[in-house]
C-alpha cells in the first residue's frame, strides 16, 4: 500500500493507494475516514488500482480554513495521482461529493456507485432535522467526548443496535473524528444549480445501493437517484441500514464488481 498526501489550498488531503488496474476512489461519509473501507479495499484491490481518501477536515487531511469544494479536492487528488478518469464509490457524504464531482467534472468519471447518498438540494424531512436538533443539543450539554455515543444513538444506526460487535466497530471507526464541524461553519461551498436539478444530466453508468432498514429521508433518496439518473439501476440490500458496506460486504462486494467489470471492457 501506497501512502501520501496530495497538496491543496490552505492545506493537503491523505490518500492510500493499493491493487493496480483501473482506477477506483472510495469516498467515505461523515465522521469517518479511509479506514472505514478497509474491507472493500481488500475486496477490491485484486481487480482495480483502488485510492481511498480523507475528505478535507477528516482523518488525517487538513481541517476547513478557507471557501473550498470536496469535488475541487478530488479534482486536486486525481491531478496529483496523474488520474484522467476512474470510477467513483461514495457512501452517504461521499455519495454527495461523487454528485457534485460529477456535475463538475464529468471527463474523470467512469462510473457510479452511490451508497445510501446524500444529494446537495434536498429538502430533508421534518423527523430527521428534528433528530439532528436533538443530537446538537445533547451534544451542547454532554460535551464533545460523548458525540459518538450519541451519534450512534440516531435513526442512521438502529440497524446495528442487534448487532454488538459491528456497533462497537463502528464507534471505534468514529473516535478519530475531530468533532470539528459541530463547532464550527464550514466553508463548503457547494454549486449552482444544486446537484439535485442536474440529476437527469448525467450520463453515466450508475449503481445506487440502499439498505433495506436505511432511516426514510434516505429510502426517498435512493429511490429519487434511481430515477433521475437516466442510467441508474437500484439495489436494495436486506438485513442493512446506513452502514451497509459493514453489514453486508460479501453482498456489497459482488453487486459492485459485477456493475464495474461489466465497463472495464
Amino acid at each position: 500500500m501506497d501512502k501520501g498526501y496530495a497538496p491543496i489550498a490552505d492545506g493537503r488531503l491523505y490518500y492510500e493507494i493499493s491493487g493496480s488496474g483501473f482506477p477506483l476512489v472510495l469516498i467515505h461519509g461523515f465522521s469517518f475516514d479511509t479506514r472505514v473501507w478497509k474491507k472493500q479495499v481488500e475486496d477490491f484491490s485484486p481487480f482495480y488500482q483502488v485510492i481511498a481518501y480523507d475528505l478535507r477536515g477528516f482523518g488525517k487531511s487538513s481541517l476547513p480554513r478557507e471557501d473550498y469544494t470536496h469535488a475541487g479536492d478530488l479534482k486536486v487528488l486525481l491531478d496529483y495521482l496523474n488520474i484522467g478518469q476512474a470510477h467513483l464509490v461514495g457512501h452517504s457524504l461521499g455519495g454527495d461529493v461523487v454528485l457534485d464531482f460529477v456535475a463538475e467534472y464529468p471527463e474523470y468519471v467512469k462510473c457510479l456507485v452511490l451508497v445510501d447518498a446524500g444529494v446537495h438540494g434536498y429538502t430533508w424531512s421534518k423527523a430527521y432535522k428534528k433528530e439532528i436538533e436533538w443530537f446538537k443539543k445533547e451534544l451542547k450539554n454532554s460535551g464533545r467526548s460523548k458525540s459518538g455515543d450519541l451519534f450512534l444513538q440516531l435513526s442512521f444506526y438502529k440497524s446495528l443496535q442487534d448487532k454488538p460487535e459491528l456497533l462497537k466497530e463502528v464507534k471505534n471507526l468514529r473516535k478519530f473524528y475531530s468533532g470539528w464541524h459541530w463547532e464550527h461553519d464550514n466553508p463548503w461551498v457547494r454549486p449552482e444549480p444544486p446537484a439535485i436539478k442536474r440529476l437527469h444530466e448525467i450520463t453515466k453508468d450508475t449503481l445506487v445501493v440502499i439498505g433495506e432498514q436505511e432511516v426514510p429521508d434516505f429510502i426517498k433518496l435512493s429511490s429519487l437517484l434511481s430515477r433521475e439518473i437516466p442510467q441508474a439501476r437500484l439495489e436494495i440490500i436486506s438485513d442493512a441500514g446506513h452502514m451497509v458496506t459493514l453489514e453486508q460486504p460479501e453482498i456489497f462486494r459482488r453487486l459492485v464488481l459485477e456493475f464495474l467489470q461489466l465497463h472495464d471492457v
